[in-house]
C-alpha cells in the first residue's frame, strides 16, 4: 500500500528532524564518552561556564569609562562574556549593553563566562571591578 503524498512529506520532514537532533547529540555524546573515535574531533570539547556575582564599588558606577575597560578586557579572552543585573542580560563585549545596564555605585551584577578560557576572563574581570575599575 502506497503512502499519500501528503503523508511522504511528512515522514522525510520527521527524518530531518531527527537527523538533526542525532547531530545535535553528537557533542554531548563526545563529551560523556571520550574514548569512542569521533568523527570530527572538534565536537569533542567540553565547554566550561563560570558565574560569578560582583558589587560595583567606584563612585560614578559602570559609566563610558569603566564600560570601555570592562570591553577591552573581555576582548582579550576567546569565551563569551554576559552580564546580567535585575533580570537583564548583555553580551559584555559591547559598550552600549554594558550602558543599558544603568549600573551605579553598590549594584549587583553577574558575570558568566562560557568558553575554554573562562576562568582567566572571570578573574580578569573581577579584579577590574575589585579594584573600582582604576578610579577610585
Amino acid at each position: 500500500m502506497a503512502t499519500p503524498p501528503r503523508r511522504m512529506g511528512a515522514i522525510v520532514h520527521c527524518c530531518r528532524a531527527f537527523l538533526y537532533y542525532v547531530a545535535k547529540l553528537e557533542p554531548i555524546q563526545g563529551a560523556i564518552h571520550p574514548d569512542l573515535p569521533p568523527e570530527r574531533p572538534y565536537f569533542n570539547r567540553i565547554m566550561s561556564e563560570i558565574a560569578e556575582e560582583m558589587v560595583i564599588s567606584n563612585t560614578l558606577g559602570m559609566h563610558l569609562r569603566p564600560a570601555q575597560k570592562f570591553v577591552q578586557i573581555v576582548l582579550s579572552f576567546a569565551c563569551d562574556v554576559y552580564v546580567q543585573k535585575e533580570g537583564q542580560r548583555v553580551n559584555a563585549k559591547s559598550i552600549m549593553g554594558l550602558l543599558t545596564l544603568a549600573a551605579g555605585k553598590g549594584s549587583r551584577i553577574t558575570v558568566v563566562c562560557e568558553g575554554d578560557d573562562a576562568a582567566d576572563a572571570i578573574a580578569a574581570v573581577r579584579d577590574l571591578v575589585d579594584s573600582g575599575f582604576g578610579e577610585d
